[in-house]
């Protein structure tokens, strides 16, 4: 890591927290999780504060994008479902390449 990190909020869900912590690794980032819930022990604290991830300042834009991909968002495209945990689970089924 160069001297220059950063911290990018990545949002308040664990389980998205971790894909994008995944995706980001695949990718060859070397990143740092930053969790706000004790490991998953203490779930409430994540209402105080995002989950973050620390990156080098070059990557930190690669790192974004992945979190933009992952984002449980409502989407206006109409092919996908609308509740965020359905959206998750049809991009990760249709990503699947056999």
């Amino acid at each position: 890591m160069s001297d220059d990190p950063v911290t990018v909020a990545v949002g308040y869900d664990r389980f998205t927290f971790d894909l994008i912590l995944a995706k980001a690794t695949d990718a060859g980032l070397r990143v740092w999780p930053l969790q706000n819930d004790n490991n998953g022990l203490a779930p409430g604290l994540t209402a105080l504060a995002q989950h973050k991830i620390l990156v080098d300042r070059r990557d930190a834009a690669q790192l974004r994008a992945i979190v933009a991909e992952i984002s449980l968002a409502p989407s206006d495209e109409p092919t996908e479902p609308r509740s965020g945990l359905a959206r998750l689970v049809h991009r990760l089924l249709t990503s699947i390449r056999l």
